[in-house]
């Protein structure tokens, strides 16, 4: 296993040096909010909805689009199990917080089940402009009981990359209203389900940092990014996902699955050996990855998603994230 120390910010940044990516001229992010959705436009062109309705259980991204109009995302109702939908798009959550499941696409699916439900309360500003656009919005983590138990604060930033990409920039910070266990679970706390394209028996191929590969290779494994391949009407493309430096218990684990859903990880580590490929007993160096947060904490993630052309040169694309300046707002 290798240790933190291995993916520290000074090391990740000595990557073999290469000439700076050509960044496209700016393309104009329009965002147009409704009732129950938001939609966010690139160049003219639709990119991505964010969803937050009622219906919707929880906020969520759905549909991602390439720059040439291709989704690589699936919707709230497709590739379910047995009678439960899984989550849609690009969502976030968690399995495990004061025992109570905040990551369930239907929480009232399973009548014996302990589950909360991520609220959404107000998209609370919006900005768009001539290369970025971004939503800020509000959400609270309610308990069976009613309580509020986290709120979350996240802003999504959305641009025009390198190489005709497209980038999702995600700032979330949770802030416990009372004294909250994040417990240990490979079910928390960014989620992705891509297209049917990317499932393994597609030819879709996950791999990281470390050169591990495929859903059995990636799994439970520590990375500081995650790119999914795949080839979509003849279109060789690829989505990365990037775990930020300073984001607790970095670099992340991953769970990644043959039909193409990916969780980054940060509070998962003995859960990984309670399912496959991993099941088993646990090493004697596995710790519970689990933490207790008091109110008036504030825990910080950071991420960004890139959809990319094979031709994205990834060790660039990291020196950016690492170098980005997250109060550009």
């Amino acid at each position: 296993m290798l240790s933190r120390r291995h993916f520290s910010k000074p090391i990740l940044l000595l990557l073999p040096l290469v000439f700076a990516a050509v960044w496209p001229a700016p393309a104009d992010v329009r965002i147009a909010a409704g009732q129950e959705s938001a939609s966010i436009e690139i160049g003219g062109e639709p990119f991505a909805t964010l969803q937050f309705g009622k219906q919707t259980g929880r906020p969520f991204l759905h549909p991602l689009r390439t720059a040439s109009g291709k989704i690589i995302t699936r919707g709230p109702q497709s590739g379910t199990q047995g009678s439960v939908p899984l989550p849609a798009g690009l969502w976030m959550g968690h399995a495990r917080v004061n025992g109570v499941d905040y990551w369930e696409a239907a929480p009232g699916a399973h009548p014996d089940h302990k589950a909360g439900s991520v609220v959404f309360r107000e998209l609370t500003k919006i900005e768009q402009g001539v290369d970025r656009g971004s939503i800020w919005l509000t959400a609270d983590w309610i308990d069976p009981d009613g309580a509020a138990v986290v709120t979350e604060k996240r802003t999504m930033a959305f641009s025009a990359g390198p190489e005709d990409s497209r980038i999702i920039d995600i700032d979330c910070r949770l802030e416990p209203r009372q004294r909250v266990l994040i417990g240990d679970s490979t079910n928390g706390i960014l989620g992705l389900r891509l297209a049917a394209p990317f499932e393994e028996i597609n030819g879709g191929r996950p791999r990281t940092f470390t050169g591990d590969a495929g859903s059995d290779g990636v799994t439970g494994k520590r990375s500081p990014w995650l790119d999914y391949m795949t080839i979509m009407q003849r279109e060789r493309i690829g989505v990365l996902i990037m775990d930020h430096p300073r984001n607790h218990n970095f670099p992340t684990r991953w769970k990644v699955r043959t039909e193409a859903s990916i969780i980054a990880t940060p509070f998962a580590e003995l859960d990984y050996y309670n399912e496959a490929p991993l099941k088993g007993p646990a090493p004697k160096t596995a710790r519970d990855a689990g933490i207790t947060l008091e109110k008036g904490e504030t825990l910080r993630f950071r991420y960004r998603i890139v959809i990319h052309p094979s031709t994205l040169d990834i060790d660039q694309a990291w020196r950016d994230f690492c170098e980005f300046n997250w109060d550009r707002r």
